[in-house]
């Protein structure tokens, strides 16, 4: 098979016995840096994952209890506009800044009435490590709501700094 593969790269599809391995020009290319080319002439960057960018939050200084959320900043999204109904949520800590490993809360929601938060749904991460996971928009999420990101620190002790990406998820 991987002999195959060789050949159909180099365009010789002549068959080449083992005993001829020695004497065949054989040529391996890696693509993987390279552009793919479509019929039209046009180029464009190989696409190696399924999300379509939300909005990023940054969240420094953040101690246990407390919550950060995007409604300041106006970033936000309409939950009927995300055609597959889930989200991707990476959270990349800044391990430099960290003072101590703690749990966070990462989600979605949005603003009532006294200056609370209504959380819709959430997964947990480690402050330190970090992770991702697909959030579904299903029925604990309000639909008539504009929806809010938040990060909040839960257990553990220290600080905890770094960045969070809200992504649709579309499905392939």
């Amino acid at each position: 098979m991987v002999l195959m593969s060789a050949m159909m790269v180099t365009g010789n599809m002549s068959m080449i016995h083992a005993e001829d391995l020695s004497d065949a020009d054989v040529e391996i290319i890696d693509v993987s840096d390279e552009k793919l080319t479509v019929d039209d002439d046009s180029e464009v960057t190989p696409r190696m994952d399924s999300l379509n960018r939300l909005f990023v939050m940054n969240y420094k200084s953040l101690a246990k209890g407390e919550r950060v959320t995007t409604v300041s900043s106006g970033k936000y999204f309409d939950p009927n506009d995300i055609e597959t109904k889930a989200i991707h949520v990476t959270v990349r800590p800044d391990t430099d800044a960290s003072s101590s490993v703690c749990s966070l809360e990462v989600g979605i929601g949005y603003p009532i009435s006294g200056g609370s938060f209504k959380r819709n749904v959430y997964s947990s991460f480690s402050s330190y490590y970090g992770g991702s996971t697909d959030l579904a928009l299903d029925d604990r999420v309000d639909f008539g709501q504009l929806q809010y990101g938040y990060v909040q620190h839960t257990t553990g002790s220290g600080l905890a700094y770094g960045t969070v990406h809200f992504d649709e998820y579309i499905d392939w």
